[in-house]
């Protein structure tokens, strides 16, 4: 999502800056979703995501947004020092609630 600009547009509307890893660091990050995909996710790939997070960090990043249905797979593993959001969890919350409010809903 870095390429299309989808989160920095809508949290730029609140006046909230994103702050995006690095490209040497994007590098490592997309080399560990590969290595998710291919089933090879290992401690060093691991790291490499840990330290993607304390490059953030260290850039005054406030919050963390796990934007990537691989990583949400090993989010919890993850050492994050500050708030956190899994956006396919966040999605998937939103759409209960909407659900749940949605009157025109049917049970069969």
């Amino acid at each position: 999502m870095i390429r299309t600009d989808l989160y920095r547009k809508s949290l730029a509307c609140k006046g909230v800056e994103v702050v995006h890893p690095g490209d040497a660091s994007q590098d490592q990050v997309l080399a560990a979703i590969r290595a998710i995909k291919a089933q090879t996710f290992s401690s060093a790939s691991m790291d490499v995501l840990n330290r993607a997070v304390e490059d953030l960090i260290a850039r005054e990043a406030e919050v963390v947004l796990i934007a990537c249905t691989e990583l949400s797979i090993i989010a919890r593993r993850l050492r994050i020092g500050v708030r956190a959001y899994d956006s396919a969890q966040v999605l998937a919350e939103a759409i209960v609630a909407t659900a749940l409010r949605d009157e025109t809903c049917v049970t069969r």
